[in-house]
């Protein structure tokens, strides 16, 4: 599913060998899994498998992107009815994603995303981290959903580097694009 970018709803249909579509829910609800883990190993495996692949001249980079992802419904974790969405030029029920990418001249990979968490849902987040068991992988992501952007991607490059992604450059948006920002990824 990973490869292919399919959903699994299309990968059950196609697939003889698959489980059943309520195996997957199941899987994916479980708060016990390190999904952030699971993508920065594959990502990390796949990009090994086509460095060979890659010229002397191909430059890798590091992409660090923000965007707010529309989101509807009664209850969805993490959203915030005054988010400002670019793409959509006003306030939208959405949420804030923070993701790096790594991308050479010929493929993209996701290495790592996280959740920001608006300021408004602090109290929330407070009550939900209660019931849960602080060395949960759920716990931990909730509270890492309170920093700020700025650390959110500066520890995501320090997973990837951590992990032996090597990279000849690092983009962000012109937001992050402040002294402090670019000296704390350079010591990286």
């Amino acid at each position: 599913m990973l490869v292919m970018n399919k959903r699994q709803s299309a990968f059950v249909k196609q697939s003889a060998d698959a489980y059943g579509k309520d195996t997957y829910y199941r899987f994916v609800k479980d708060i016990r899994y390190n999904w952030r883990k699971l993508l920065m190993l594959t990502s990390v495996a796949l990009i090994s498998k086509i460095k060979p692949l890659q010229k002397n001249g191909d430059h890798r980079l590091l992409i660090i992107d923000d965007t707010v992802e529309p989101k509807r419904g009664k209850q969805i974790e993490g959203s915030c009815k005054s988010i400002y969405s670019n793409k959509e030029h006003r306030c939208v029920n959405g949420i804030n994603i923070v993701s790096l990418n790594y991308t050479d001249t010929h493929s993209t990979f996701q290495l790592d995303f996280s959740l920001r968490l608006n300021d408004s849902r602090r109290r929330e987040v407070a009550d939900f981290t209660s019931i849960l068991h602080h060395k949960s992988n759920a716990h931990k992501r909730r509270i890492e959903g309170l920093n700020g952007k700025n650390i959110m991607a500066l520890d995501m490059v320090k997973r990837a580097v951590n992990q032996g992604v090597e990279a000849d450059y690092l983009l962000v948006d012109s937001w992050y694009a402040k002294p402090d920002f670019i000296g704390h990824a350079g010591e990286l």
